[in-house]
């Protein structure tokens, strides 16, 4: 890690930790850093390849800020609906020096993923956004086809949505959304010792249909 990057690293936690917004639970505040070294475990996993990501549910910048720090040769899209949130976000990146990579939209996803960005990912990712089912629906249409959908889960979420069958609801999904079967990697790290990542690569364009109107995808998952 170069050392600007660990300072940046550094001034983004205490921006986090000392926000005036209701960004996070104060249990969350309170490890801060071991978010940030889960963004960077994560980093440490996008190849060379990877030169537009889209994060979804953005929040208070975890982990697409940190990832955006350490992964120079990325571009960011984060979508937050929260109005503060967002404001927040973009504050904070044009504060790193980050704005002219990373862009923030106020809207919701799946009315972001009707505009420019659909199908524009080499990866889409979120973290704590809903169930894997759900989650996933709303990361598909971003990435465009070769492209992946990351989503950060825990292993007994992934179990819960049949994540390791072929005949589960994950795997049921991905194949309405255009998406190859799901796999599993484990990503345990000092915050979330179950941790895993649901990896989807899109093999075909979305469906015209998806996504769904907004709030569809919670009311009525996919499989």
């Amino acid at each position: 890690m170069k050392p600007e990057q660990r300072a940046a690293l550094d001034r983004l936690q205490r921006a986090i930790e000392t926000a005036t917004l209701n960004l996070m639970s104060r249990a969350e505040r309170e490890r801060v850093g071991l978010h940030v070294d889960e963004a960077g475990s994560l980093a440490a996993r996008v190849g060379p390849e990877v030169r537009r990501v889209v994060d979804v549910g953005s929040g208070g910048g975890l982990p697409a800020l940190p990832m955006a720090i350490l992964l120079e040769q990325t571009r960011w899209s984060l979508v937050e609906s929260v109005g503060r949130k967002a404001r927040f976000l973009a504050e904070t990146a044009a504060t790193l020096d980050l704005s002219g990579r990373v862009d923030v939209h106020c809207v919701r996803s799946e009315e972001a993923a009707r505009g420019p960005l659909r199908a524009a990912a080499d990866l889409a990712i979120a973290r704590a956004l809903a169930a894997p089912v759900v989650a996933l629906e709303l990361l598909a249409p971003f990435v465009r086809v070769g492209g992946e959908a990351w989503y950060l889960s825990t292993a007994t979420a992934a179990a819960g949505a049949g994540g390791d069958s072929a005949n589960g609801a994950l795997a049921r999904a991905c194949e309405e959304l255009g998406m190859g079967p799901p796999r599993l990697e484990p990503h345990a790290t000092e915050l979330r010792g179950d941790g895993v990542i649901i990896r989807a690569r899109r093999e075909r364009p979305v469906p015209e249909r998806f996504p769904r109107r907004v709030g569809l995808a919670r009311a009525h998952p996919l499989a």
